[in-house]
């Protein structure tokens, strides 16, 4: 997970969604025909999302079922069991899975109708032989008009008469009632949570959190017991069935909430995570759903011990690819880096220097900032921040991860949840600069940096963390194809907008920036090409219609030519629309390379270095490629022996009190280990759609 590597393995998740499906085919085509028709006609008149949903569900719920019974039938089983009584177990488990995912979904629909009558005494009612039928009937009656909630009358009716064939089996009285007890216990636990509970549990956050537990551990208890129906009375159960079934329903609970955490969080549902953090419930900033997220994710991977029974731990991390969806991340997770023929030492050493400076607790390029401040009178108060900082480490840190050398994915997870943790509180645009200066509004570089390690890191459902803030930057877009370098809305929707709006005049700095317009286009790019095509292409436009006529772009917010050179050359020389633009770049370059290989002078000499490597490999890495190894042999020949760089100014631009310039250890490391890669043979490995 985040904190620690939960190692997935996708070939393996593969085969046996492969064997589901076969098995799916089985179950729709030729089972439940064969045994309920009703049903059969009216699950696929459902709901879109149960419809699409309900075969995979089923078969997930026979296969929890026959995984707990191979276990306690591993020296042959009960004799009163046959194989006719190990098929309905399952089956009985994949009736049971599909009945409470289906109320489930309709009641979150906002139909609570079928739930609101399956009070306990109806419940008792349904599972009474003599009073089975009348009953369902009665909830035929109610379900009318709406094929989901038939079709969960349906789902219960055929678990039921499994249910009661199995115990006339059987002959397992004792089972049989504690068995309906649980089932009366998870009724109460979902109309609990459901808030269609009689007896007042309106702002009880104790009972809603026990049930919101039941409702997630307690199915794989009763799935349990279903296996233990099929035990005669005179044959014990195994402890080790519930052991085991208590093992999967807490596997069950931690996950199934925690893929839902952030829909649950935006729609006010009771959610295990959530309640156990914030209890006193309320609206929670997107920072604290984070932190959740975090803590959920450690208690998963807690629960993902191995505990030596080989099938049960296998299903429960079946349980987690399939809830976390491992089979839609393009490459799945992939291991570990080894270090890899032909990086040298000095690629080492600069990993080590960025994995040392996060072991210490921060990447030592906290950027310290004397910024007005209102109150009773404009006074400059002192804050200093990293996170733009760490987002720049840790997208050196994924380039050396790409190119095999030795960086552990728990690393990149921890900061990409510190960063995610990071984002403004308050405001819609993402990031600010300053989490201390909550005023102070959030900007297009912080939003570019974040958006390009979370999108290398998870895809698009992880950038997807940036998509409120992305849409409200290009917002914002002006007729040039340039956005502002500040995030505010041009309307303010409330008094902290339009307070941040005006703190941009107290700090100055308003404005499009080409710098800053090319890190986002370029991020955008890489995050969804297709989705941000037509907005990367206008930004291009715009950067090739403010080049300077020696091949540069200027910064406002950085030393020297060096920097916007190499962000505007990443966004240009990826488009086949400006090869005049890119060529006059490329010219500027090689020009300024010096006989040693270098660029830049002094302080400035590893910085711009490394921006020039990196603006030569994106716009011309084969036709360049002398240069492009000889500025790799400079930063090689002035490394120190920490694996870094001398640190020249970097972030610099006007204030009221003069000029303010920053230069960080971490981050010339970070930009002087990705320009070495690049030199490599092929440049860095192709970044892998997550991790």
């Amino acid at each position: 997970m985040l904190g620690r590597s939960f190692d997935p393995r996708l070939g393996s998740f593969l085969d046996v969604l492969a064997a589901d499906l076969a098995r799916r085919d089985v179950l729709v085509q030729e089972i439940l025909p064969a045994r309920w028709p009703e049903l059969a006609d009216i699950w696929p008149l459902s709901a879109p999302v149960v419809a699409a949903h309900l075969p995979a569900i089923f078969t997930l719920g026979e296969r929890h079922a026959q995984v707990l019974l191979a276990l306690v039938t591993e020296d042959g089983g009960p004799p009163a069991m046959t194989e006719e009584m190990a098929a309905d177990v399952g089956l009985l488990g994949g009736l049971f899975n599909a009945a409470i995912v289906t109320i489930d979904q309709l009641t979150d629909s906002g139909d609570g109708r079928l739930l609101g009558a399956l009070t306990p005494s109806v419940l008792d009612a349904i599972l009474d032989p003599g009073s089975a039928s009348v009953t369902l009937d009665s909830l035929r009656r109610r379900a009318c008009g709406n094929a989901t909630a038939a079709t969960a009358v349906e789902l219960i009716t055929a678990w039921v008469g499994l249910a009661q064939r199995l115990h006339a089996m059987s002959h397992n009285t004792a089972v049989w009632d504690v068995l309906t007890g649980t089932l009366g216990a998870l009724l109460m636990a979902q109309r609990a949570v459901s808030g269609v509970v009689d007896s007042g549990s309106d702002g009880n956050v104790e009972l809603v959190l026990t049930s919101a537990h039941l409702k997630s551990e307690g199915p794989s208890t009763a799935i349990a017991q279903m296996v233990a129906l099929a035990f005669g009375p005179a044959h014990p159960v195994p402890e080790r069935l519930w052991v085991a079934a208590a093992r999967l329903g807490r596997v069950f609970c931690v996950v199934d909430d925690l893929a839902d955490i952030v829909a649950d969080a935006r729609a006010g549902r009771p959610n295990v995570h959530l309640l156990r953090a914030h209890p006193l419930g309320g609206p929670l900033t997107d920072p604290e759903v984070y932190a959740v997220i975090g803590a959920a994710a450690e208690a998963l991977t807690d629960s993902m011990t191995p505990t030596g029974e080989h099938e049960v731990d296998a299903f429960a991390v079946e349980v987690v690819d399939r809830w976390l969806r491992w089979d839609e991340h393009e490459g799945g997770i992939p291991p570990i880096g080894a270090p890899a023929a032909g990086r040298t030492m000095a690629e080492e050493r600069a990993v080590r220097l960025l994995l040392d400076s996060l072991a210490a607790g921060d990447v030592g390029n906290s950027h310290q900032l004397a910024l007005p401040r209102r109150g009773a009178g404009e006074v400059l108060e002192t804050h200093s921040d990293d996170i733009f900082a760490r987002a720049v480490v840790l997208d050196g840190l994924l380039d050396a991860f790409d190119a095999g050398l030795p960086v552990a994915p728990a690393v990149l997870h921890r900061e990409a949840l510190r960063l995610l943790m990071a984002k403004h509180p308050v405001a819609r645009g993402g990031w600010s600069y300053l989490g201390s200066v909550p005023e102070l509004p959030p900007d297009a570089d912080d939003l570019a940096a974040i958006l390009r390690v979370l999108s290398r890191l998870g895809g698009r459902p992880l950038a997807a963390a940036c998509d409120e803030a992305v849409r409200l930057a290009l917002d914002g877009t002006e007729a040039s194809g340039g956005f502002p370098t500040w995030i505010v809305a041009r309307r303010p929707a409330t008094a902290f907008d339009a307070h941040m709006a005006d703190y941009i005049e107290v700090v100055g700095g308003g404005g499009v920036h080409p710098e800053v317009v090319a890190h986002l286009a370029d991020a955008l790019a890489q995050s969804d090409p297709q989705r941000y095509g037509r907005v990367v292409a206008g930004c291009a436009a715009y950067l090739a219609g403010i080049q300077e006529p020696d091949g540069s772009w200027r910064s406002a917010w950085y030393a020297g030519p060096y920097y916007g050179t190499f962000r505007a050359s990443r966004v240009l020389g990826a488009a086949s629309a400006w090869p005049d633009c890119c060529a006059r770049a490329q010219a500027f370059l090689v020009r300024r390379q010096r006989t040693d290989g270098g660029w830049g002078a002094g302080e400035q000499e590893s910085l711009s270095t490394a921006f020039a490597v990196l603006a030569l490999y994106a716009l011309a890495p084969r036709e360049c490629v002398d240069a492009i190894v000889a500025g790799a042999d400079r930063l090689r020949a002035i490394q120190n022996l920490e694996g870094g760089w001398s640190s020249g100014p970097w972030i610099s631009f006007p204030t009221r009190g003069g000029i303010v310039s920053y230069s960080g250890a971490a981050t010339t490391a970070a930009f002087g280990l990705s320009a070495l890669l690049c030199a490599d043979a092929g440049g860095p490995v192709a970044p892998r759609a997550s991790r």
